[in-house]
């Protein structure tokens, strides 16, 4: 657990990039305020295919309470990401839209 982690920066490669574990890591940041994610796709594979669905356990704490930014760099509009964005936005309390 991070306890008092309020903004933290991931770095996500294209062979690495799986939404449940970002909502998995959130899980651990429960005051969380800032979220910056760089998405690093130096080229473009069938990555896409591999489709994310919104989990099924509870909100991570940090989002429902805390959350007041975040930040997804190099944002395609893939379907993943859509649903990755509305998942956040859905359930973020704190954030306001710009």
């Amino acid at each position: 657990m991070f306890h008092n982690l309020v903004h933290i920066e991931l770095t996500y490669f294209h062979y690495t990039m799986n939404w449940l574990h970002v909502i998995e890591m959130l899980n651990h940041c429960p005051k969380l305020q800032i979220l910056d994610i760089d998405q690093d796709f130096s080229f473009v594979d069938d990555y896409e295919e591999i489709d994310w669905r919104y989990p099924h356990s509870d909100v991570p704490e940090c989002i429902s309470l805390h959350l007041k930014t975040c930040t997804l760099n190099n944002y395609k509009g893939s379907k993943r990401e859509v649903r990755f964005v509305r998942y956040v936005m859905r359930n973020a309390r704190q954030m306001g839209i710009d």
